[in-house]
């Protein structure tokens, strides 16, 4: 059984148990609470900060599991959008980070991408109740039934893509949205090259790109920025903002 397979088992597994710890119409009630007071606008031009601890393949990334100085060092680099990746088995992440930071009155401006595998509009409730101010999709994981589902939610989106196959799964969207191109394979874990990225990135005309997983050195950052994609970077900022933040100050 691949990795992706197991992932994608468990979270039913997740997803179902959740589910009967909630009733529907509490959760549509917050919904429309929330669609009613707030406008679903982001500037999706900005640079990302991700938040995680761990990855299967990496292993233990993060000197730190304190959220609250994460995201101080973080601000320090005026960086006020965060990842929070809430997969709790395989990535030891945990939906309850969001609602840590929401709760902080200092942290008012912040802005929450919740990063997990979405494959029910359970998860879309559930990501409006806990804070969340966007939330990623994969489309590889979803057929384009479920995409039109999903997307007609009053939240914002990032899409995320890996190949043209992907970009065919969402041309139907006619409004402003949102793309993310994961330069790293959900299967196999290798890298696109900088110029299969920019390539894909030809098909995606009048949207607002975003980069995802790849960074490896500043200049990479600085070169994507000059072509006006957003950034969402997790290993590169953990290890050289978060981790030598951490180890300077110790």
């Amino acid at each position: 059984m691949n990795f992706l397979k197991k992932i994608l088992e468990n979270k039913f597994l997740e997803i179902k148990q959740r589910k009967k710890k909630i009733k529907k119409c509490v959760i549509k009630n917050i919904y429309y609470r929330y669609i009613k007071n707030n406008k679903i606008i982001f500037d999706f031009s900005k640079i990302i900060g991700e938040i995680k601890f761990f990855t299967p393949i990496l292993g233990k990334i993060s000197l730190t599991r304190n959220i609250n100085k994460i995201v101080k060092i973080y601000k320090k680099f005026n960086i006020n959008t965060f990842s929070i990746l809430t997969e709790k088995v395989f990535f030891s992440g945990n939906y309850s980070y969001i609602p840590i930071i929401k709760s902080k009155k200092k942290n008012k401006q912040i802005k929450i991408l919740r990063k997990d595998f979405v494959i029910d509009k359970y998860q879309i409730y559930e990501s409006i109740i806990i804070g969340s101010d966007i939330l990623l999709i994969i489309v590889y994981l979803l057929k384009i039934k479920i995409i039109k589902n999903i997307i007609n939610f009053k939240i914002n989106f990032l899409l995320e893509i890996f190949s043209k196959k992907d970009i065919k799964k969402i041309f139907f969207i006619k409004k402003k949205i949102a793309i993310g191109i994961n330069s790293r394979n959900l299967k196999n874990s290798n890298f696109k090259s900088k110029k299969e990225i920019l390539k894909i990135s030809k098909f995606l005309k009048n949207k607002s790109i975003f980069l995802e997983s790849g960074i490896k050195k500043i200049k990479e950052v600085y070169f994507f920025r000059k072509i006006n994609f957003g950034l969402l970077i997790g290993e590169f900022f953990i290890k050289k903002l978060i981790n030598e933040n951490i180890y300077r100050n110790k």
